[in-house]
């Protein structure tokens, strides 16, 4: 098939108020809460902060209360103990029940489309529509159809060990060269690339590896409402390539798989206007 599958898809590195989890242990997401109306939950991908949604948040907030999530130990938060995807499900379930949010609209990029999607799976009676952008319940399988997190973790064993033992003095390098090909405009980097490098070199490595070992392709089942994922086109060669990434999606309500012209993987970056359009068709044909 040809596909170009995303980057971070495959491992490498891409990319308020704190929210009171339940139980011991400590609260580690930072969410900034802007706008007003019925709740959308933001979350970034690797080593992002919430400033990835800097083109949409003024779209989406205008008609949006927007609760926009900063991950542990990404772009200068302090890392957390345990796995950052796993936790992460964990803590914004239960910043949804202190915050009395009601079906609140998540919203993920990459790594975050893996989050919003596990705790879709996860609270399917909490959570409303999901929105995943270039992202996937499973990545490794986008380019192996055989894929399985037991043959990919030896892969994802020697990337986390390398990318652990990036010196500070190739950090900036290696980052620039990873990140460039996933945006179209090189003025992003200006600001991506420093969120990179106030990142834990420790948690980022980590992440990268529970993202290529985490497939969540049966989890999707439990999920009731509406699915949308934006695809950037890059990774594509034909129309008949988002079956794909529709084949991963098992939800009980309707999925609906759609790519975004002329972006790289920062979909929201390359493409904001068709981004929010996408969404706000998605969310008309959604609402009851």
């Amino acid at each position: 098939m040809g596909r170009r599958v995303p980057l971070l898809l495959l491992g490498l590195v891409a990319c308020g108020s704190t929210a009171r989890a339940a139980g011991t242990e400590p609260p580690t997401i930072r969410v900034r809460v802007v706008g007003s109306g019925p709740p959308m939950v933001l979350v970034p991908g690797l080593a992002c902060s919430d400033a990835v949604w800097r083109s949409l948040e003024p779209r989406l907030q205008r008609d949006h209360e927007l609760h926009l999530v900063t991950l542990p130990g990404f772009a200068g938060q302090p890392p957390a103990a345990g796995p950052v995807i796993a936790r992460a499900r964990r803590e914004l379930a239960a910043y949804l029940r202190e915050r009395r949010l009601e079906r609140p609209i998540l919203v993920g990029h990459s790594l975050g489309a893996t989050v919003v999607l596990g705790l879709a799976g996860d609270e399917p009676r909490r959570t409303g529509a999901v929105i995943a952008l270039d992202g996937a319940p499973f990545g490794a399988a986008l380019a192996d159809p055989e894929a399985t997190p037991e043959r990919v973790r030896p892969r994802a064993d020697a990337l986390r060990a390398r990318v652990a033992a990036i010196s500070p003095d190739q950090l900036a390098s290696q980052a620039a060269l990873m990140f460039r090909p996933m945006v179209t405009d090189p003025r992003d980097m200006e600001w991506i690339l420093p969120m990179v490098l106030a990142s834990d070199v420790a948690t980022v490595a980590d992440a990268m590896h529970e993202l290529m070992t985490t497939d969540l392709r049966g989890h999707t089942r439990n999920i009731t409402s509406p699915v949308l994922l934006l695809v950037a086109d890059e990774h594509l060669d034909g129309p008949d390539d988002l079956a794909v990434y529709r084949a991963q999606l098992q939800a009980q309500g309707p999925v609906r798989v759609e790519a975004i012209e002329r972006s790289r993987h920062f979909v929201m970056l390359d493409q904001p206007a068709l981004v929010e359009a996408a969404i706000r068709r998605f969310l008309a044909a959604a609402a009851p």
